[in-house]
């Protein structure tokens, strides 16, 4: 499923790719945080950066961690729409967020 996920980021198919999220999170499959990056990603590329910044919340509900990939393409989908509103609230609710631990130790 991880090959699939990968193709439907690379094709730009965002919704294949949040059908095939939601059955590897559905079936408590394994590695959850490569479909949650994969999804993300995914509709990243075609500008859907509020599935973005709902998928990216919807982790922490799942149980799924954070990590610079799901933050850069949260972070990057806000910036290519021009959302620079959407970002900062997005930046700013990152303090309470569950993975903010995670954030200090990255670097990149």
């Amino acid at each position: 499923l991880c090959a699939a996920m990968s193709a439907c980021e690379k094709g730009g198919k965002w919704k294949s790719a949040l059908h095939l999220r939601n059955a590897i999170v559905q079936c408590e499959m394994e590695p959850k945080e490569i479909a949650c990056n994969a999804a993300i990603t995914a509709c990243g590329k075609v500008g859907k950066w509020e599935k973005v910044l709902q998928l990216f919340s919807m982790m922490a509900q799942v149980e799924v961690e954070c990590d610079t990939i799901s933050l850069d393409a949260a972070i990057n989908s806000c910036e290519k729409a021009g959302e620079s509103d959407a970002l900062g609230v997005f930046l700013g609710s990152l303090q309470d967020y569950w993975c903010f631990s995670r954030l200090r130790r990255c670097k990149s």
